[in-house]
């Protein structure tokens, strides 16, 4: 029997109904970015939040995406966060203009990984991912007043926390985690190599708000930091106050909350002072020389059947062209 006009408004009114029940389970939506220097560790921390365990994960590719969700307490609604990872260090950077956007910045964050043991390209990795980044929330907070609002909002609530005399001309627009990754490599480096390392990240991350720790996958006990800052940016669970600056151990400081003033370094007062300091004992290399030349369409992980097959046709083709050409030119000289 064929569906009357009134059956057919009933099930439009019914699902719709639905999706509204399905809407309110929904609880906040959150965004993270994933960026930093290249094979510093990002899909093996990522992996690590969301609980899973990989031997052996795949190389990322571009701009990788994967979600996590947890329920509300007390609550049938769950909240979701949209993980995004960006692969290739800062040569792909162009690609996270597709994350920033109106939609998601009240609820984005920014976790950017430095391979502590690549020391040569660590500070032009940072300069760029926080120049890069800056410049691209603030283009879409110009065009959006309501959006600017709202961040300026929640950035003042944020700072509640942060201790007194903090500069919020240079709070970071968004939250952000630095991450020194491989500490177990750096833990064996020179006392005044470390030293500088250690201060120069922490002093970028408490000039720009930032959470700052050093994590090792060889030393698990590093990474539980790393998801208390992880679930608070995830799905705003509160976190006390962490205050971890042994130079001797991982470091690990809640987003400013640092004494700038315990350092003793009476010369080095600004960002400035501070990029001078380590460019002038880290001569900064090329990052772009030290991307890696792999192609995915050769990686073993990467394989699909159809899709290679089809490649290898394409390339015998090409190369029979090839060869018909080059006799034709050989024939044409001869004549």
């Amino acid at each position: 029997m064929a569906d009357t006009v009134w059956s057919i408004a009933t099930k439009e009114v019914e699902a719709q109904i639905e999706k509204k029940k399905e809407e309110k389970l929904l609880g906040e939506e959150r965004t993270i970015l994933f960026v930093g220097s290249k094979q510093s560790g990002k899909t093996s921390l990522l992996l690590k939040f969301l609980e899973k365990n990989e031997e052996r994960p795949k190389p990322s590719v571009a701009l990788e995406y994967t979600f996590a969700r947890r329920p509300k307490s007390f609550s049938l609604e769950k909240d979701i966060v949209h993980l995004w990872e960006l692969a290739g260090g800062i040569s792909l950077s162009d690609l996270t203009e597709a994350i920033i956007t109106a939609e998601s910045l009240p609820g984005l964050s920014v976790v950017l990984t430095l391979d502590l043991s690549k020391p040569d390209t660590m500070w032009i990795t940072l300069e760029h991912f926080l120049t890069d980044l800056k410049q691209k929330i603030d283009r879409v907070l110009n065009a959006n007043s309501e959006i600017k609002r709202s961040i300026e909002k929640a950035n003042n609530d944020r700072m509640m926390s942060f201790a007194k005399g903090f500069d919020a001309s240079s709070l970071f627009p968004v939250p952000i985690i630095i991450v020194g990754t491989k500490y177990d490599l750096y833990a064996n480096m020179d006392s005044v190599q470390k030293k500088t390392i250690g201060r120069a990240l922490r002093f970028v991350a408490h000039t720009y708000g930032a959470h700052v720790l050093f994590v090792s996958e060889k030393v698990p006990s590093t990474l539980r930091y790393f998801k208390v800052f992880m679930n608070n940016l995830a799905f705003g669970v509160r976190t006390q106050k962490v205050i971890a600056i042994d130079e001797s151990k991982p470091i690990a400081l809640t987003a400013g909350n640092d004494d700038l003033n315990a350092f003793g370094e009476s010369s080095l007062f600004t960002l400035h002072d501070w990029r001078k300091h380590f460019c002038d004992l880290f001569p900064q290399g090329n990052v772009d020389s030290q991307q890696s030349s792999e192609d995915p369409a050769e990686n073993a992980d990467y394989r699909e059947k159809v899709i290679d097959d089809l490649k290898k046709q394409k390339f015998a083709e090409i190369e029979n062209l090839r060869r018909r050409q080059a006799k034709k030119d050989t024939s044409n000289v001869a004549r």
